[in-house]
Formats: C-alpha cells, sequence, structure tokens
C-alpha cells in the first residue's frame, strides 16, 4: 500500500509558525527561526477557505497563543511570586496574559491579508508593513520586537543605526514573505511577480551587506573608562531589606563598590534596587555622600524619590567628591507596576486595583526629561535609563542627544520577579539594539543578573551570570561620535511604514467602493 504525504492544514501551520517565532524570543541561540517563523502562518493564511477572514483570525490567534505560550512562560512565575495564587489561579491569570499578547498575531493576519485581498499588490509589500507596525504599536505590557531576538546575529543589526529595530522586524518580514513566494505551489511565476521577488532579495542584501561594511569599516575606539558594577542578587519587592551585618547607612552594595574602587574603578553603578533611604533619610545620604568622597568614585545608585507629595522611580548621581551631581527621574512607567492606565480616574477601580497587585505596584509619576551626568575629568557622560526604559527605541533616542559626544548608556533593572526564567535574559539583550541604535556602548546592571556591557555594534563586552552577589569592573570602550541618523530622527521609518499603510488602505477602499458600486452608476474619474 503506498504511502501519501500528509497536506499540512492551517491549524497545523499556525502552530508551527507560532513554536517557530516563540522558540526564537525565548532561545539566544536560536535566533534564525524568526526568520522562517512566518512562513508557516502565510501558507495558512492564504490556503483556500469560503471564509478566508474568519480562517485568518483563527489562523493568527493560535499561532499567537503558542508564541505567548513559549516566549512569555515567565509570566507563571511572575504571578506565583506577585500573589502565590495557587496553580490553578495562576494559570488563569497567565492564561489571560497570554490570550490577550495573542490578539497581535490575529490582528495581524486578518488586517494582512484583508488588504492583501482587497489590493492584489504583493505580500513582499504589504507583510512587512504590517509586521513592522503590528509589533511596534500593538499594546503589551512587555513590549518586545522582532529585531530584539537577533543580537548574536551582528551584521543583521548594524542596519538598525538608521532605522531603528523597526527596520529589521521590516527586513525579517521581508525575509519571510520571500520564502513564501518561493515555497508556494504555482505552475508558473509572472515576471511582475519575478521583478518583486529580486527587488526584495535585493534589500535583504543590502541590508546585511551595509552591516558587514559597518564591521569591516570600525575603528579603534581610543578611550576607555574603567566601569564597575554591583549585582547585589536580591529579592523582589519594593521595601529593601539590609543584609545581615550591613545598615542602610554602609549596606551590602558599599562594601563591594570599595573593593572595585581598591581596583581602579572610575565609576561605580548600582542596579534597580530601590535604595529609598538615600532620598528620604538625610542621614544616609550624607554617609554614602562620605563614601563616596573617601573611594574618590563616582556613585549612580536607585530609589524611590518622595517630592511634592509625588514618588518618583530616580537615579542620584554621587560625584567623587561625595556631592550629589545630578538626578534623572524615570520617564517611561510599567503599566499596572507604576501606574494604573484610566483606572487612576475611577478611584474605587484604582483602590481595589492597588490592593490586588500588593507589591508590585508602586504609584510613581513620571519623569519629563533625559539626563546626561558627567564624569568629573574626562569628556564622558552617562545617560540614566531606569529599567523598562530600554524597551522603547525612540526614548532611548531622545536620551541619547543629550550632551557630550562621548557617552555611555547606563540601564539599571531589578527582574527578580520573574525568577531564573527567560525573561532576563530577553530584557539583557535589548540592550544590543539600543547600543546599535545610538552608536553608544551600554551597561545593563540588573539585581539578579545577567549583567554587562554591549558595545556600540551591538557586540557583548563582557556580561556577569545570572543569580550571583558579586561586583564586577570592566574596562569599557567609549567612542566619540555625533548622533546616528535613527538617533537624530527615530520616528522617520515608522513613520514611512505608517504613510505606505494608509496608502494600502486607501487603495483597499477605493477598491472595496468600486467593485460595490450600483449597476449603472459611473466610475469616479
Amino acid at each position: 500500500m503506498a504511502l501519501r504525504p500528509v497536506k499540512p492544514t492551517p491549524f497545523g501551520l499556525s502552530l508551527l509558525a507560532g513554536a517557530l517565532l516563540g522558540l526564537g524570543f525565548t532561545f539566544g541561540s536560536l535566533y534564525l527561526l524568526v526568520w522562517v517563523a512566518f512562513v508557516p502562518l502565510l501558507m495558512a493564511l492564504h490556503s483556500p477557505s469560503p471564509r478566508p477572514v474568519r480562517q485568518a483570525w483563527r489562523c493568527g490567534l493560535v499561532a499567537g497563543i503558542v508564541f505567548q505560550v513559549i516566549a512569555a512562560n515567565w509570566v507563571l512565575h511572575f504571578i506565583e511570586a506577585l500573589w502565590d495564587a495557587g496553580t490553578v489561579i495562576t494559570a488563569l491569570i497567565a492564561a489571560l496574559f497570554w490570550g490577550y499578547g495573542a490578539l497581535q498575531l490575529a490582528l495581524l493576519s486578518v488586517v494582512y491579508l484583508g488588504l492583501q485581498q482587497r489590493t492584489g499588490w504583493p505580500c513582499l509589500l504589504i507583510f512587512p508593513v504590517i509586521v513592522t507596525l503590528a509589533f511596534a504599536g500593538f499594546p503589551t505590557l512587555f513590549n518586545a520586537q522582532l529585531g530584539e531576538t537577533q543580537s548574536r546575529f551582528i551584521v543583521a543589526i548594524q542596519g538598525v543605526s538608521l532605522t531603528g529595530v523597526y527596520g529589521l522586524d521590516a527586513i525579517i518580514a521581508l525575509a519571510n514573505a520571500l520564502l513564501y513566494q518561493y515555497l508556494r505551489p504555482r505552475s508558473a511565476t509572472p515576471r511582475r511577480d519575478r521583478i518583486h521577488q529580486v527587488v526584495s532579495g535585493l534589500l535583504i542584501v543590502l541590508w546585511l551587506g551595509y552591516g558587514a561594511v559597518v564591521l569591516l569599516s570600525a575603528s579603534p575606539p581610543g578611550t576607555r573608562l574603567r566601569v564597575g558594577w554591583v549585582q547585589e542578587n536580591g529579592p523582589a519587592g519594593e521595601t529593601r531589606t539590609s543584609t545581615p551585618g550591613y545598615t542602610d547607612s554602609d549596606p551590602r552594595s558599599l562594601a563591594l563598590s570599595r573593593q572595585l574602587a581598591v581596583e581602579g574603578a572610575e565609576v561605580i553603578i548600582w542596579p534597580e534596587t530601590g535604595f529609598s533611604a538615600y532620598f528620604q533619610q538625610p542621614r544616609v545620604r550624607q554617609a554614602i555622600h562620605r563614601a563616596a568622597k573617601a573611594m574618590r568614585t563616582p556613585l549612580l545608585l536607585q530609589g524611590i524619590e518622595v517630592a511634592d507629595g509625588r514618588q518618583f522611580n530616580t537615579v542620584a548621581w554621587v560625584s567623587a567628591s561625595g556631592l550629589e551631581a545630578g538626578r534623572y527621574r524615570k520617564q517611561k512607567r510599567v503599566a499596572f507596576g507604576e501606574y494604573l492606565p484610566l483606572l487612576e480616574y475611577l478611584p474605587d477601580s484604582s483602590r481595589w486595583a492597588r490592593q490586588w497587585l500588593s507589591g508590585f505596584f508602586s504609584d510613581i509619576a513620571a519623569g519629563h526629561q533625559p539626563a546626561g551626568l558627567p564624569i568629573a575629568g574626562t569628556d564622558t557622560q552617562l545617560i540614566p535609563l531606569i529599567c523598562y526604559e530600554v524597551m522603547f527605541p525612540s526614548l532611548v533616542a531622545d536620551a541619547s542627544r543629550v550632551g557630550a559626544d562621548r557617552q555611555l548608556l547606563v540601564i539599571v533593572s531589578n527582574n527578580a520577579w520573574f525568577g531564573n526564567t527567560a525573561q532576563p535574559w530577553q530584557h539583557w539583550r535589548a540592550t544590543a539594539l539600543r547600543a546599535v541604535e545610538t552608536g553608544r556602548p551600554a551597561l545593563h546592571v540588573i539585581n539578579n543578573g545577567p549583567s554587562g556591557v554591549f558595545l556600540p555594534d551591538g557586540r557583548p563586552w563582557v556580561h556577569s551570570p545570572y543569580g550571583t552577589e558579586a561586583a564586577y569592573l570592566a574596562e569599557v570602550p567609549i567612542p566619540s561620535h555625533g548622533p546616528t541618523l535613527h538617533s537624530r530622527y527615530p520616528n522617520v521609518f515608522l513613520a514611512l511604514c505608517l504613510a505606505l499603510a494608509g496608502l494600502i488602505l486607501v487603495v483597499a477602499l477605493r477598491g472595496e467602493i468600486v467593485t460595490h458600486r450600483p449597476r449603472g452608476r459611473p466610475a469616479p474619474r
């Protein structure tokens, strides 16, 4: 009996697409999967169906659920750490989180297929535009871009200095669409489609070629800065508890910092650990100032600052002379962690949400401007960012335009809520894209790790392991140059995508109007 090949179903293809995408987001070494992950989804979307829009919704939703379950499996640990709610409640809340996130691919699929069918325009044009806008614009609690999976693909990420990560998202989507075009069953390829495929292939080659040229032509940076950082490996929560044997005036982080100062650190960074006593207790603040002066080393630390009846998530910059030389207040807050969207206008609902979110929620006001923190005796500035902010390309680009041409991006984070899952690594890898986008080296100091430095070309310079308490010292190359094209115009590529999407929509709507024009009525000229 002859075996017949099994034809893949739209459901099976959607499962495969979600799995490939989820694995690419979860494991840094599997970044190439993202370049093919959408091919099965495109095959599913273009499968014959009497109700194509409904099929597109189902396929996108299935792919989205699988993608979310794999890529955001850490939400289980987060919920358990936050509420200790038990297995059933934890699973239900996680399912709601994953279900909402799955809407991203469901809406992407419906919009793409609808526009493609209405306009007849090639997949190679419409799909990259819709994917780019979907990943840039879909409201999620924890932002993530396709390009942020590519931190190990050093050649591919160089182009983000021109377009931001959005350009890389578009190139990845274009590569998927091109591969789909080659794999789809057809008797013959029309000449027009061949031209589209050649142009698309050239765009991908040009993108990667640009990256190769940038890497080959890179010049030595010259100046190096000896940067020390402390990885506390402390617990989650807003309230900071002193390590046994230490006090707020002489914390464990300060003992580790003294070791770094002895070894020649020119600047020391503490992670986001809620060292609020510095901001709220004068004696603690004075003790830290004396310690920085004794070490002759400037120190960056984070805590909750109270001013004008409001709380701010703030970093303070203490100079080597023992004086505070600047502060930065976090601008981009975490929804439901640092503010309550919409609910802040509904007092009763807001009060209930605050109680329900318990230790994860802090009522934080937003800062309004970036800061450049000078290192005395050098021409280098630190550009501080706090945790979640590193996930926003435009915000980081705006911050990088402040002050000197020689800068070090410094991100301080606390990912203890997520435990030893993929989330801290996903957060850390995104830093590589911000380094390339701005042309600045970036140091990301995470409470529990991993922490480390990315060079301006996105290569990891040094990193510390997860789950260790230690102090680390690295000589970081600090090149001097002006803002990149993306830093100057961080939203131009997205604006172009929006304009192109608007044009596609107009053509689709016009086609709809013409298609449904009553008989006998002349066509508009």
